[in-house]
């Protein structure tokens, strides 16, 4: 059950992350682009959990758009998120690739 629940974990982060931004400016500061990302990461999850090493290249996506707007943005912040997210779904692609 754990290693299925892995998964999901940027889905999950990323949803508290969204439901705290808005509780904290509302909900009409959240972009459109958000529910995106959470629904990118909440299909990889999926697909990860049956086994399908194609979710990861989905969550990958969302990964790279994260490290392009870190380089166009000035504070840089989404560059380490992304990063993190794309080595995240490398890892995972290992493990569902290992465990086939």
């Amino acid at each position: 059950m754990l290693k299925k629940f892995i998964y999901y974990f940027p889905a999950i982060s990323f949803f508290i992350l969204m439901i705290w931004l808005s509780y904290i400016f509302g909900i009409s500061s959240i972009e459109n682009t958000a529910f995106i990302v959470e629904f990118l990461f909440i299909l990889a999850g999926f697909l990860l959990s049956k086994k399908l090493i194609v979710g990861s290249f989905i969550g990958i996506i969302p990964a790279i758009g994260f490290i392009l707007a870190g380089q166009n943005s000035k504070t840089g912040l989404e560059t380490p998120i992304g990063i993190f997210v794309l080595i995240y779904f490398l890892l995972c692609i290992y493990l569902v690739h290992k465990s086939n």
